[in-house]
């Protein structure tokens, strides 16, 4: 948890030791919560950058008592209830070619007649909202 903490911080992990711990105990370890997680907590001015010392600082307090369901999925609910019926309706498609999708089969169903929208940039969406990942001409979960 803590290389995952500090890794994304970009802080040495003696840095991130505490509010890692706290993460690990919020999302019981899992990477992908770890990661929304830490994002609500930037989206909430929890976890911000500070200009004038040029890293990442927290308020560990405040984070502790942030109150966060037992059932960790409900993050990711929350997360996606909030995109764009565009985006979710990508998930669903991506979804259904299991854990990696092809941009190219994409491009196909994109180029349906009648498609309005693009569900590769519906999915460009997802990546930068940390739900899914870009890997060449590939998305994956």
């Amino acid at each position: 948890a803590n290389s995952l903490v500090s890794g994304a911080l970009r802080l040495m992990p003696g840095t991130t030791r505490h509010l890692a711990e706290v993460v690990l105990q919020k999302t019981g370890g899992n990477p992908l919560f770890m990661a929304q997680f830490l994002m609500s907590l930037c989206d909430e001015g929890l976890l911000y950058f500070a200009l004038t010392s040029r890293r990442w600082e927290w308020d560990i307090s405040k984070i502790r008592e942030k109150k966060i369901s037992d059932n960790v999925v409900e993050l990711m609910m929350a997360k996606l209830r909030g995109l764009a019926p565009d985006v979710q309706e990508a998930l669903r498609v991506a979804a259904a070619f299991g854990t990696e999708t092809q941009t190219k089969i994409l491009e196909i169903i994109d180029s349906a007649p009648g498609r309005r929208v693009s569900t590769v940039s519906a999915l460009d969406v997802a990546v930068s909202e940390g739900l899914m990942m870009k890997a060449g001409c590939a998305y994956r979960f």
